[in-house]
């Protein structure tokens, strides 16, 4: 089952440091389904819906872009800029996406 963020830009914190971001979608459980599906901000969706409903990297804002570099398992620095964060997601999606394993670090 796939739930996501019903809307286009910001996240749902629902304690115990899970987040739920606009444009991504997410596996659960039917039973962690139980306890989520009284968040009106949430949703379930089909798996062939996700792909037509993705938001674009760049309408994410920088903190959600490093928290998705984070969870990508990209080393996110101070320094680095909203287009650096977007870029470095944007290979690393694209070798996940082409079955060439994560970007090298």
């Amino acid at each position: 089952m796939l739930v996501k963020y019903k809307h286009a830009t910001g996240a749902l914190h629902i304690g115990g440091g899970r987040f739920f971001y606009a444009g991504e979608t997410y596996p659960v459980s039917e039973e962690e389904w139980e306890n989520l599906q009284w968040f009106e901000d949430l949703e379930e969706v089909q798996e062939d819906d996700t792909s037509r409903q993705q938001v674009p990297l760049d309408k994410h804002t920088v903190d959600e872009l490093r928290f998705m570099a984070k969870e990508a398992g990209i080393e996110v620095t101070a320094s680095m800029k909203k287009a650096d964060i977007v870029a470095a997601l944007t290979e690393v999606m694209s070798h996940n996406n082409s079955g060439e394993g994560q970007a090298a670090e």
